[in-house]
């Protein structure tokens, strides 16, 4: 039988796309029953089409695949990608470029990227987290929100949702024979910085009093002992001939007021940050997987 859906997104100003996009969704029509195609602005990121073609429509799926427009990735992997998923109990099947057809200015980058967000995730069998070739079960897709450049974290999105059975599969790469590549070198500083965010967002989302009230005590401390210890070194040098110490001269006085004022302003953004999650309305909002 055939899959249920894929789905593609392209910019509306590259030709190139159109005529891609419409040759991978005749071959994929021997496997798809229903082919959907996202155009946008050129200038939205890449989740910004993925995330459209996910909630364009409300369609009864079980099973969604995601592939890019560029031709280097074959629709012939898609009745597998659907096997592991509904056969193998997969909430989230990534494909794996094992054998790239990319210069070495891109491989490069990439394997140290990927290595870095194996180990931030904790999602270790993961060799290949930007991947477009995609498959999810219609569960994941409909609570995980995917925005900004947050399309290389999707897996990480997933885990963090709740949706922990993610699994790989190796997929067939080709090289690029027409257009170039959208993505320049300033994806590897904003993968990183998105993938700062993710990580607090995973361990101090709901409880930002842990992590800013910990490091704003820890600051003002510091900074109050140091306080004592100057003051202390003032009283001696007042009751000493040879031993002066000036208080406003002296740098290490300036270093302690400055922590202690640091300090006071990470426990209040703490604090805030708190009463904030306190009234977002989806505080109490959580993923239910099954009742017993």
């Amino acid at each position: 039988g055939k899959m249920e859906y894929c789905c593609w997104s392209l910019p509306c100003c590259c030709p190139f796309s159109f005529w891609s996009v419409w040759y991978q969704k005749y071959r994929a029509k021997a496997w798809c029953t229903l082919c959907l195609i996202v155009q946008g602005c050129l200038w939205l990121s890449l989740a910004c089409y993925i995330f459209g073609g996910w909630f364009r429509y409300s369609f009864p799926i079980d099973v969604v695949i995601t592939m890019d427009a560029d031709l280097q990735d074959s629709p012939d992997e898609i009745p597998e990608l659907y096997r592991m998923i509904t056969e193998d109990g997969y909430d989230l099947v990534s494909g794996w470029k094992k054998k790239r057809y990319d210069p070495l200015s891109k491989t490069i980058p990439t394997k140290l990227f990927n290595a870095t967000a194996r180990r931030v995730s904790g999602i270790r069998n993961l060799h290949d987290f930007n991947c477009g070739l995609k498959a999810y079960r219609q569960a994941v897709v409909k609570h995980i929100e995917v925005y900004g450049d947050m399309h290389r974290y999707i897996p990480y999105l997933a885990k963090n949702a709740g949706y922990k059975r993610i699994g790989e599969k190796v997929v067939h790469h080709q090289a690029r024979k027409y257009g170039v590549s959208k993505f320049g070198l300033d994806r590897f500083i904003n993968g990183y910085l998105d993938l700062g965010t993710l990580w607090f967002q995973s361990k101090f989302g709901i409880k930002p009093m842990h992590i800013f009230g910990l490091l704003g005590s820890l600051m003002f401390l510091i900074g109050f002992i140091a306080v004592i210890t100057v003051l202390i070194m003032k009283i001696v040098s007042m009751n000493s001939d040879t031993y002066h110490f000036y208080l406003t001269k002296s740098v290490y006085f300036y270093l302690s007021l400055a922590a202690m004022t640091i300090g006071v302003q990470f426990f209040c953004t703490g604090f805030i940050g708190e009463m904030i999650t306190r009234n977002a309305p989806e505080r109490n909002s959580y993923l239910i997987s099954e009742e017993l």
